[in-house]
């Protein structure tokens, strides 16, 4: 990934995960019952507050009623009210089956829908090419050798090994599944190893021996970083030249 965001200074190519789709799947399920447990309860605590104005609004339209008829009432005399006027505690009673059948019109709460005012999750960029690639053979020990002189008690050894490295990259097309273009590359991985001696009678019955030497082993990620880039350089340069972008 790396290699490809150097390319061009990250501006030829877009990167897209796919090694570990499962987590991002996942991350994204949480996200989408996160979004929708808080519409869920902006839901209801929209309904329940819409429910509980209009009961509120109903309470004071009809204590108000109710205050007007009192003050009605209370000019009137309860012995000798007109014909067509009802007593006050029927009058009270019919204001209250109004109340009653006012709060029965309410409408009750509305059953949440998780597709109403859903706002879709962003889609998932996709990839027109999959860059796939493997380590196809590591040759161990292919090439070795050595070196040793010892000359009146002072000598000398050097030893050399190679291993090779081969991997394959491939380009294939993410609509049609074909392999747009492939490259091997081989790869060298050296060890070296230097080291020298000294053995000499200090004394009748005492030897001195000295020895020193290193050993250099060339890292493999090195290598297969190696291998890599120059794979990926064969395979953008096939892709330009065929056309491909």
């Amino acid at each position: 990934m790396e290699i490809l965001k150097e390319v061009g200074g990250g501006t030829w190519f877009t990167l897209v995960e796919r090694s570990n789709t499962a987590s991002l799947l996942n991350e994204r399920q949480i996200r989408e019952a996160q979004e929708l447990q808080r519409r869920q309860r902006a839901h209801i605590n929209s309904e329940r507050g819409r429910i509980a104005k209009e009961a509120s609004q109903i309470d004071q339209e009809v204590s108000q009623l109710r205050q007007q008829v009192l003050q009605e009432y209370s000019k009137l005399d309860p012995n000798n009210l007109p014909p067509d006027v009802p007593t006050r505690e029927q009058t009270l009673s019919n204001l209250e089956a109004y109340a009653q059948k006012r709060r029965a019109a309410i409408k009750p709460e509305k059953p949440f829908s998780q597709f109403e005012g859903a706002k879709p999750a962003p889609d998932l960029a996709t990839a027109e090419y999959i860059v796939l690639g493997s380590i196809v053979a590591y040759e161990a020990d292919l090439f070795s050798s050595g070196t040793g002189l010892r000359l009146f008690n002072i000598g000398g050894l050097g030893e050399f090994r190679r291993d090779k490295v081969t991997i394959n990259l491939r380009i294939v097309s993410a609509s049609s599944g074909i392999v747009l273009s492939t490259k091997t590359i081989t790869q060298d991985i050296v060890s070296q190893r230097q080291q020298g001696s000294i053995l000499s009678y200090v004394a009748v019955d005492s030897i001195l021996e000295f020895e020193s030497g290193y050993a250099f082993n060339e890292p493999k990620t090195f290598a297969l970083n190696i291998a890599f880039r120059q794979a990926l350089s064969h395979l953008i340069s096939d892709m330009t030249s065929e056309g491909y972008w």
